[in-house]
């Protein structure tokens, strides 16, 4: 069970950007990840959490997770910036070398899951640049996150496809809440 939350304060999204960004840079330039701190204002509790990394406009990893796998959000947020820096097959790992040459350029995101539900068909589709969109298909999955995308059919079409369905599968769909924060 993971406790929902309504509202971050302006200090608390700057210092969860600062424990994302000081995860990335640790990673990249020691190979080392940090610790969780002790000294951060939000409660120590599970959320489920995607962080995106971006070059300009440009997408270089996105991961996350729904249901939370770690002890607590901070312990999330490092995990999942580490695997969206190195991990994202879908895109080239973000170097040493791009971080030191780009590093005003690298921005990230962080979406905190409020709270989820599942749905059953196109219809229950929300509202997409206030829910983000979750569609299981056996082991793949596609994730589109709250303002992303335009309308909810782009959104069902992109997931779709995120996760590999095709005609006559049968797949499970999850749409979501999610602080956003932005560098």
């Amino acid at each position: 069970l993971f406790v929902t939350f309504s509202d971050i304060s302006p200090l608390e999204k700057r210092e969860l950007l600062f424990l994302s960004r000081s995860a990335l840079e640790t990673y990249l330039r020691e190979g080392k990840i940090i610790d969780t701190p002790n000294s951060f204002s939000l409660p120590r509790r599970q959320q489920g959490v995607f962080v995106t990394i971006r070059n300009g406009k440009e997408v270089r990893g996105c991961q996350g997770t729904l249901i939370p796998a770690k002890e607590n959000l901070h312990a999330e947020i490092i995990e999942n910036t580490i695997r969206a820096a190195t991990s994202d097959r879908r895109y080239p790992s973000v170097s040493l070398h791009e971080l030191n040459r780009e590093l005003s350029r690298i921005k990230i995101q962080i979406a905190i899951v409020k709270d989820w539900v599942e749905i059953e068909g196109k219809d229950k589709l929300r509202d997409p640049k206030r829910f983000g969109l979750v569609i299981e298909n056996g082991e793949r999955t596609g994730v589109i996150l709250p303002g992303e995308v335009k309308t909810s059919s782009w959104q069902y079409r992109k997931a779709c496809k995120m996760a590999g369905v095709k005609s006559g599968d049968r797949f499970r769909m999850f749409v979501f809440e999610a602080i956003v924060i932005k560098e």
